[in-house]
């Protein structure tokens, strides 16, 4: 089990941050951090991400190719190397395109209302300013 943010490729996934309004930037970065074994039906979250059908073509087509490419590969599992080269394969085809898919929007959208009283909190905390 390993995260995609320690696959070669995955620092790469931590531009998603600067979408960090959208909501599916922060499934994205949320999914990156969570240890798993990285082989295809891990990333069947990652389909919530598209916004469009073009979108959702291409991850869907480019999720055949992570398949075809693992199915073909010299080791099968449960051998470990299978789990490191197939990490390759997911971060490539599935986490990346996701990332370009939220780059591509603005950072724009509603936060979750945690986050929003703790933004409140902080900032009224800068406003007052102390009295000379």
């Amino acid at each position: 089990m390993r995260t995609p943010l320690l696959t070669p490729l995955g620092p790469l996934i931590l531009l998603g941050l600067l979408r960090w309004r959208r909501p599916e930037a922060r499934l994205l970065m949320a999914l990156a951090c969570v240890p798993q074994t990285l082989v295809l039906y891990m990333t069947v979250p990652l389909f919530l991400i598209p916004a469009t059908a073009g979108e959702s073509l291409t991850l869907v087509a480019l999720s055949w190719a992570a398949q075809v490419i693992t199915f073909t590969m010299p080791t099968k599992p449960p051998h470990p190397s299978f789990y490191t080269d197939s990490a390759w394969v997911i971060v490539t085809l599935m986490y990346i395109p996701c990332l370009v898919m939220v780059l591509r929007r603005r950072n724009e959208g509603k936060l979750p209302a945690i986050v929003e009283s703790l933004l409140t909190r902080v900032s009224s905390r800068r406003r007052v300013a102390p009295a000379p």
